[in-house]
């Protein structure tokens, strides 16, 4: 999620008057919808990530921050509200009413998402999740049966997740990698990045295919928070090189990064993917950007995520690869025309600029996607979803 300014951040949470909601896109299926739908066959994986957009119980976690996301009447709820930073959040928390009923919604929702995109992925990476127990619930409502969850210091109670299925891999084990400063006078602690090792099982133990969840600093925080979490990630994946092998270790990074093209200077290109990063990563987006596959480029969005403020996209959530993973023979490697950013129609929505005072007042903004409305009280029909596309590609490997 990018914060550019406090007006910014509230957009996310509070509905103006200016939101027009109602495109008809959703609930007339469109030509290219069918494009978003992967299948996969018994010698491929698929790997999905997706910022679900505050999935929150309605329980309170001690020392947790997470009043915005509890019933209107929750002990405690309206104290803790009076006593946020700025009005708009103290309004949202106050009339935001997170009942047990609205997440269950949420939970249909995202499995109507899971639908649009064909197969059950068998690793789903997840951003803005509370807790164990609402892990528990996505995994029994999508068909999960094994997760992971980190328990990170995030003051609200946020955190990353990775949802598996087993009928191809083996998990081995994982890890929480902290990122955090101990620097006098700036010391700073934010989200884990979440490592996860696994086996193919047709291969037997030939090789390691490690997969690391990211939710990086938001655009609030300064470059160097970014850099922070960048030189976390490209450590653990050079430590992990020397104890495995180069060759038999197969990196797949995802997540939301929160790191646009623009921002310079950019750890994306200077930790993770530069000729001097030591992980030499790719990003999965490039592969699939050749000239031959710029047809199927077109029907995707420019980005995973809208920023209304500046009427731009840019690509927060990323899929990274190791190297090894693009080279032709070897025993796992990218399929590099099923890179998909999922933007059916059902997730689609649009925007107005009717407040006279911006840039592009009169504009009309088709195709962004339809984030979830907490305020709306309504019984029936949907809410939106989240404010970013899930990204999404397929590996194969030899049987």
């Amino acid at each position: 999620m990018r914060f550019g300014t406090i007006l910014g951040a509230l957009f996310f949470l509070i509905p103006f008057s200016f939101e027009v909601f109602g495109d008809p896109s959703r609930t007339v299926p469109q030509r290219d919808d069918d494009f978003f739908k992967i299948s996969t066959q018994s010698d491929e994986i698929k790997i999905m990530s997706y910022n679900l957009l505050n999935l929150f119980d309605a329980q309170h976690d001690r020392g947790k921050d997470d009043y915005s996301f509890l019933p209107v009447g929750y002990p405690g709820k309206a104290e803790a509200c009076e006593g946020a930073s700025t009005p708009g959040f103290k309004e949202f928390c106050l009339k935001n009413n997170w009942t047990e009923e609205k997440l269950e919604l949420r939970l249909r929702e995202l499995r109507t998402v899971l639908g649009a995109q064909g197969d059950l992925p068998d690793l789903m990476a997840v951003q803005e999740i509370e807790n164990e127990a609402v892990a528990a619930r996505v995994a029994r409502v999508l068909g999960y049966e094994k997760w992971l969850i980190t328990d990170s210091p995030d003051e609200r109670g946020i955190d990353v997740a990775l949802f598996y299925r087993t009928e191809k891999l083996q998990f081995l084990e994982h890890d929480e990698l902290t990122v955090s400063s101990s620097k006098k006078g700036d010391e700073f602690r934010t989200r884990d990045i979440l490592r996860a090792h696994f086996s193919i099982k047709a291969q037997g133990s030939r090789g390691v295919l490690a997969v690391f969840v990211n939710h990086w600093p938001s655009q609030g925080n300064p470059t160097e928070k970014r850099f922070l979490a960048g030189k976390v990630l490209a450590d653990a994946i050079s430590e992990q090189r020397r104890s495995f092998g180069a060759d038999s270790y197969f990196v797949v990074s995802v997540g939301d990064y929160n790191t646009p093209d623009r921002e310079f200077p950019n750890p994306l290109n200077s930790i993770l993917s530069g000729e001097n990063g030591a992980p030499g990563l790719i990003d999965v987006y490039d592969v699939a950007s050749k000239s031959n596959l710029r047809a199927q480029m077109k029907k995707m969005p420019p980005g995973s995520y809208w920023w209304y403020v500046e009427n731009s996209w840019d690509r927060l959530d990323r899929i990274f690869v190791s190297r090894n993973l693009t080279e032709k023979g070897a025993p796992v490697s990218v399929v590099s025309d099923s890179y998909r950013t999922i933007a059916p129609s059902l997730l689609r929505d649009i925007f107005e600029y009717n407040d006279r005072s911006h840039f592009f007042f009169g504009s009309t903004i088709s195709g962004i996607p339809w984030r979830f409305d907490f305020l709306n009280e309504r019984k029936k029909g949907p809410k939106g979803f989240s404010d970013h596309y899930p990204v999404m590609v397929k590996l194969v490997f030899r049987q």
